[in-house]
């Protein structure tokens, strides 16, 4: 696999994703048939999506991101997804610990946390906080998501293309304060976007019950993790592509040591 990233493709990716017009509704997709992927960037998501996609069932494919999330990134002791659907309602589509539950549990009845605030319309897409226990913007949620074990949070959203009031998070949890100083929120938004797109082929049904009807497209994580970056973060095309070069790559390698 190639580290360093094809300028020729990383132009063509600026012109795609530049194509959309300002308060557009609607991202443009990536072509990526499995005859003729468009692009480097493409068949190294490509990659990833075949394993990452490779499962039966949408709930197995949520259930391996967050597995993946959590021997990935560093320091994380557990992971989760959460879906936050119109009206505030958190529901834990996947975990790895019980943990995960249980915050999404407390974020709802706090009305404060990671989920919401990487979820917001007018943010980044990302939350982070070294240490919840003296966190200033999540006062309740904080002080009683320490005394459950865990002091730092990442969580990266996505917007689901299945309403436009439903996102997703995928949050990365640690024991320690500052647990999480060496984790790359890109590589989590990577795997958020890879769970997006799951819950996408899910639609209004529960993820438990919603068998894959047409393959997921790895062209699709790459637009719902450009639309965070280019969009939210307000990254010009050409550096939202390096983002997920480099974050791509890093997942590969990590996953497959």
């Amino acid at each position: 696999m190639d580290t360093e990233p094809d300028h020729a493709d990383r132009r063509r990716f600026a012109r795609h994703f530049g194509e959309r017009a300002p308060g557009a509704a609607h991202w443009p997709r990536v072509a990526d048939t499995r005859e003729q992927l468009w692009s480097p960037l493409a068949l190294q998501f490509a990659d990833l999506g075949r394993d990452l996609f490779a499962v039966g069932s949408v709930a197995a494919v949520l259930q391996l991101v967050v597995d993946v999330a959590a021997v990935t990134v560093p320091g994380a002791a557990m992971a989760g997804l959460t879906v936050h659907e119109a009206g505030g309602k958190l529901s834990t589509a996947a975990q790895t610990d019980a943990k995960a539950g249980e915050l999404d549990a407390l974020q709802q009845e706090c009305a404060e946390g990671p989920v919401a605030d990487a979820t917001r319309a007018d943010g980044t897409g990302l939350s982070y906080s070294t240490d919840v226990a003296t966190e200033p913007s999540w006062e309740r949620f904080g002080k009683r998501a320490a005394r459950h074990g865990i002091r730092s949070v990442l969580a990266a959203g996505v917007f689901l293309a299945t309403g436009a009031d439903r996102h997703a998070a995928l949050t990365v949890c640690s024991t320690e304060p500052r647990g999480l100083a060496a984790a790359d929120p890109d590589v989590v938004l990577v795997l958020a976007a890879h769970g997006a797109v799951a819950l996408d082929a899910a639609g209004e049904e529960e993820p438990e019950r919603a068998a894959i009807g047409e393959p997921l497209r790895s062209s699709d994580v790459i637009t719902r993790a450009a639309e965070v970056l280019i969009g939210k973060r307000g990254l010009e095309p050409e550096d939202a592509y390096d983002v997920l070069w480099r974050a791509s790559l890093s997942l590969a390698e990590s996953w497959r040591e």
